[in-house]
């Protein structure tokens, strides 16, 4: 490297560990079961201290990292921080460990409590438990061959959750929903762009209703408005994390900034049932009534409309909402989760899906974290 002979272990402890940045520590990996999870893109300057931050808040969140056993007074703490001890505390002791821990966690460690480790696993990790998802597809129907548990994590990298708001019924929306379909093939696709394709219903009355259209999209869309975030209600509508977004209609391309979503979701996907895990950044809002939603999106979707505004044209969707649940989420020191249904809709034919998962608060629509991929 840079014509010196190296090593993994030389470039670590003499190259970065002396860059004084401990939070490396929950970034680096290993490939052994309690290693931090190794994010899914490359790690760039421009955002590297958001980026380590986030991996931070995620190691700590993680009761196989950090959790407090209260009965005990004791905090149980991931042996990285037994390993490289002096690289978080100036001290070099663990009594001092919970001033660092601290900082990332919304409820702090007791100071009465007493710092034990956990057993470091050093069992080599296998694919079978680093984001398995089965990508295979039967036909038409999209319906997964086999049923496998996949585990969802919101990205590390600036995301963008893009809300399209469209009705079979709207002779407008056609246009809107090839542009969508454009975004496919993204590579950047469910790590920094996370687009949702809800369907109202407000337009069924027009003569021809809207197969995916649900009241609780259109009420979605209302929210907006109602809380200050898009001017209008109508279709085709556009939201960029929970900002109202009309660059559409001008030929703009998606901004590259756009409000900031913040904390850490992470979902177990499997036994038919989602547990989501939500955890705050340490400066976040203040509010704590919070709800967990996901959505199953549907690829390659074709609709024959008999009547109304699109009469006798055969309409093509990606990223369409074919099912969606919600559920409250509860609060125990600082972390939110819940448990909801996985969605599901056999009834329609896809190309392929996806799974989506959001937080909001429950009076407010803005996703605060989104974590999605391919199902």
């Amino acid at each position: 490297m840079g014509g010196n002979e190296t090593n993994l272990y030389d470039y670590e402890n003499d190259v970065i560990r002396p860059l004084n940045e401990p939070r490396v520590h929950f970034a680096l990996n290993c490939m052994v079961k309690d290693c931090p999870r190794l994010p899914q893109e490359p790690f760039y300057a421009d955002n590297l201290d958001e980026v380590l931050e986030s991996l931070t808040v995620e190691f700590f969140a993680k009761p196989k990292h950090f959790y407090l056993d209260h009965k005990a007074k004791r905090a149980y703490i991931s042996e990285i921080l037994d390993f490289y001890t002096e690289d978080f505390v100036d001290s070099g002791k663990a009594r001092d460990l919970p001033q660092y821990i601290n900082r990332y966690l919304t409820t702090p460690i007791p100071s009465d409590y007493q710092v034990r480790f956990i057993d470091y696993d050093w069992h080599i990790n296998s694919t079978d438990t680093i984001n398995a998802y089965n990508s295979e597809v039967e036909g038409e129907g999209g319906s997964k061959s086999e049923e496998k548990a996949i585990t969802l994590y919101s990205s590390t990298s600036p995301t963008t959750v893009l809300e399209v708001y469209t009705s079979q019924g709207c002779s407008s929306c056609p246009p809107a929903e090839k542009w969508l379909s454009t975004m496919v093939d993204n590579t950047s696709l469910w790590q920094s762009l996370v687009p949702i394709n809800f369907h109202v219903d407000y337009w069924d009355y027009l003569g021809w209703k809207d197969p995916f259209a649900k009241s609780a999209f259109s009420m979605r869309q209302r929210d907006y408005k109602r809380v200050g975030k898009s001017k209008t209600v109508g279709t085709p509508g556009f939201a960029l994390n929970g900002k109202g977004w009309n660059g559409w209609f001008r030929g703009q391309p998606i901004p590259q900034r756009v409000p900031m979503l913040a904390g850490h979701l992470e979902a177990e996907v499997g036994n038919n049932q989602i547990d989501t895990l939500y955890v705050k950044s340490k400066d976040a809002f203040e509010e704590s009534d919070l709800v967990a939603h996901a959505a199953l999106l549907g690829f390659g979707v074709k609709t024959s409309v008999k009547r109304g505004e699109n009469a006798n044209r055969v309409l093509s969707h990606d990223f369409v909402v074919i099912d969606y649940v919600k559920a409250p989420m509860g609060e125990l020191e600082g972390k939110h989760g819940a448990s909801l249904p996985i969605p599901e809709n056999d009834d329609v034919k896809t190309t392929r899906r996806a799974l989506v998962l959001w937080v909001s608060a429950r009076q407010d629509p803005t996703p605060l974290q989104v974590a999605a991929d391919w199902y």
